[in-house]
């Protein structure tokens, strides 16, 4: 469009040049200021013409995608868009506990070889896997300090058949009451057990 006006606006000026048709030249004032109009409308154009190719440009720069907003200038921004929010943390399962299978601890059977005229009551504590380690029995001793012990108490281990012997020897003129002494680990001297021997009155 604005290349045809310039064709116009030069046709009109070759126009003005050319001789009126009575044959008398065409006025120089005319010619001078239709030669200003044609150089201020070419400028004109000229102007309009740059600033529309800027325009243009800027416009295919904006639309173009992925293509980084103007410098200096706000945005781009998400109209009516919510922000996503932060997923939430996801909950580790604690692992499970397995529970140490129980020790299958074989019982202890104690056989009691017992001498005595008279009735006694005896009590052992032993701790488990006992029967293997060599025991020492104390000699028996009671609170009154005047009482004898009991001497030649012996606990033996069978250890094949988990089992332990007992061998006590009590004297008919030994006065009652209760005695107690320490079974130890005869290598290590460390206690494994008591063992205690009531006598009743007669």
């Amino acid at each position: 469009m604005i290349e045809e006006y310039l064709r116009q606006g030069q046709n009109v000026a070759r126009a003005v040049g050319i001789p009126s048709l009575g044959g008398a030249p065409a006025d120089d004032g005319l010619q001078n200021r239709m030669g200003a109009m044609l150089r201020s409308f070419t400028d004109f154009a000229s102007l309009w013409m740059d600033l529309m190719g800027k325009m243009s440009a800027g416009g295919a720069a904006a639309s173009a995608p992925g293509a980084a907003p103007p410098v200096g200038t706000a945005g781009p921004f998400a109209a009516g868009v919510r922000p996503e929010a932060p997923e939430p943390p996801k909950a580790v399962a604690p692992e499970p506990q397995v529970a140490p299978a129980p020790q299958v601890v074989a019982p202890l059977v104690l056989t009691l070889d017992i001498e005595s005229p008279r009735r006694v009551e005896v009590s052992i504590e032993l701790r488990p896997r006992s029967s293997g380690l060599p025991l020492v029995v104390h000699d028996l001793r009671a609170p009154e300090p005047d009482k004898p012990r009991i001497t030649g108490v012996r606990l033996e281990g069978v250890p094949e058949e988990e089992r332990m012997v007992l061998c006590l020897r009590v004297a008919e003129e030994h006065p009652p009451g209760v005695y107690s002494g320490l079974i130890l680990d005869e290598r290590t001297s460390l206690p494994r057990g008591t063992l205690t021997v009531r006598i009743p009155p007669r």
